[in-house]
């Protein structure tokens, strides 16, 4: 059966967390590297070599009218001379694979240069050194095919200078005059010296990677800051989710009318302040008579004297919640209102530990009281286990009015009272036939008998007086009643035939608004002082002290 959350309530409990994690990740997103260098392994152009070239003087470049360092940047970078260094390049052998990829230069094709443009042609480029020589750089397929591009290029780039120089001289060939003794000659034609060297030519192995860094909208710092905000909301959300789906405790009413199988008879908002806080009443109804609280305690007593009993019946497909395999169904006998006196032992269990039980039972004993009704309130509690030796029990035979009304203890309430078991129980096994005669002594003297026990799943208390009480009503609490602790105690309530009304649920969430420190009620110089809290009997060790509380 899935289990339906209150998604929306979830999140506003949890904006903390979703602010911090956005903060988190924006900060993260903003300080992450904005490009990340990689390398395209079907990149034709990934390896780069690179040879220096130059006129350095000394070899007749000063005064001798051949070329510049201006010059060799200048035809270095022509189309022409790129052109040229690509064809000579492909020679056949290991570089025939060059053919596809070199085709062009990677400017612009000039019409008639008989190569094409392709996007994948390699990358010849020449640039000034900081030594005032010049670099020359290419990129290839392959490390050899790099080195051989770039030696082309450095060789292609010498004989256009050389062809350069010589036109410009107007002079292409040179004559030697024959030595004494010797005949001339005819002409020998000779280039003019231009300067230019190959100083260091490119090598295979001296080939490296190239890499090209990512740009994209990740380099932007505001788009990289409001896509940390949006993944980290979106991580706050999905944990939240996760929570709330492994959060196997009762949430809301209808979760807990399909768990328990009983109806919910009351809602009762949570305590604002917190108990324990300070100035945090323990009794709503005496301390806060108007609050929300006060006021959902006042319609439980109303349930307890009018509504009907919890059907003992399971069918399926129940109007009580829509997502449950087998619900109770309603009862088929038309409603009749219950004889009064007929609902004045009430017994108040809970599956586990929930700390609102004991606060239910005050509550409920205090609105009956500020009717006018007389109440005691009764805890097992502080009952022992087995045969504890020199026990107190002064009562063994039959308990009457007179013994009851001899130990009640009156509290600052009006018309409550508290009355320990012990003086009439030697031990918790003695509930089982103990409490009934004890119970109906207690009616004589009372309205109202309201009986707390200790947990349900964990102690016997709650199965051995089940038959001795006139109405059961069992607490469940939002955030602390697990599902399986729900389950079971309805199945074990079903199973032994316990007369129960309905469940109890208790601290529902209130709204923030809600949660406003409580007024003070008005008072005069003649009104009485508030009453103090209710203090049950000392509890032993062997039980949970918050059925004291």
């Amino acid at each position: 059966m899935v289990e339906p959350i209150n998604f929306t309530a979830a999140l506003r409990r949890s904006w903390r967390l979703l602010v911090v994690l956005a903060a988190l990740f924006a900060v993260i997103a903003v300080l992450l590297p904005v490009s990340h260098p990689k390398v395209d392994k079907n990149d034709p152009t990934r390896w780069q070599t690179t040879s220096i070239v130059g006129a350095p003087p000394g070899n007749g470049i000063v005064g001798s009218g051949t070329v510049s360092i201006g010059q060799i940047l200048f035809f270095g970078s022509s189309f022409e001379v790129k052109a040229a260094a690509l064809s000579d390049a492909k020679t056949p052998g290991p570089f025939l694979t060059m053919v596809g990829a070199m085709s062009a230069s990677p400017q612009t094709t000039k019409s008639g240069s008989g190569s094409s443009t392709a996007a994948t042609a390699p990358v010849v480029k020449a640039t000034k050194n900081g030594t005032g020589l010049v670099q020359l750089t290419t990129s290839a397929a392959t490390r050899e095919e790099s080195a051989a591009l770039t030696n082309a290029y450095a060789k292609v780039l010498g004989t256009t200078l050389t062809g350069i120089a010589a036109s410009a001289s107007g002079d292409t060939t040179r004559t030697t005059t024959p030595a004494k003794g010797q005949s001339a000659t005819a002409s020998t034609p000779q280039a003019p010296s231009t300067g230019y060297e190959i100083l260091v030519p490119a090598e295979a192995t001296a080939a490296k990677r190239t890499t090209k860094a990512s740009s994209n909208l990740s380099s932007s710092h505001k788009v990289r800051l409001l896509a940390g905000l949006v993944l980290g909301l979106i991580v706050g959300v999905l944990i939240v989710l996760v929570v709330e789906l492994l959060n196997k405790k009762l949430r809301t009413g209808p979760r807990a009318e399909a768990h328990f199988k009983f109806p919910v008879i009351a809602e009762v908002p949570e305590t604002w302040p917190p108990p324990g806080d300070e100035g945090s009443p323990r009794i709503v109804v005496v301390a806060e008579p108007t609050s929300r609280s006060a006021e959902a305690y006042r319609k439980l007593r109303m349930s307890v004297m009018f509504e009907a009993m919890a059907p003992a019946g399971v069918v399926t497909g129940s109007a009580l919640d829509p997502y449950a395999d087998s619900l109770l169904a309603a009862p088929v006998e038309p409603y009749s209102p219950p004889e009064p006196g007929t609902r004045a032992v009430i017994l108040v269990v809970s599956p586990g530990t929930e700390a609102s039980r004991p606060r239910v039972v005050a509550n409920l004993g205090a609105t009956y009281a500020e009717s006018g009704q007389r109440v005691v309130i009764v805890s097992t509690g502080d009952l022992d286990s087995g045969v504890p030796a020199g026990s107190d029990a002064t009562y063994t035979g039959p308990v009457g009015p007179d013994d009851v009304q001899s130990h009640l203890q009156p509290s600052s309430i009006a018309n409550l009272s508290m009355l320990s078991l012990r003086p009439f129980v030697r031990n918790s096994a003695q509930l089982v036939n103990r409490a009934a005669p004890i119970f109906d002594a207690a009616r004589q003297v009372a309205d109202v008998v309201l009986v707390e026990a200790p947990p349900f799943l964990e102690f016997h208390h709650g199965e051995a007086l089940a038959h001795a009480v006139d109405v059961v009503l069992v607490v469940g609490e939002c955030g602390a009643t697990t599902f399986d602790h729900a389950d079971e105690t309805g199945v074990q309530l079903r199973r032994i035939g316990a007369p129960v009304l309905g469940v109890v649920f208790t601290e529902v969430p209130i709204d923030k608004a809600d949660k406003r420190p409580p007024k003070e009620p008005a008072t005069s110089s003649d009104a009485p002082a508030p009453a103090a809290p209710i203090e049950p009997p000392a509890a032993t060790d062997q039980f949970p002290t918050e059925s004291q509380e």
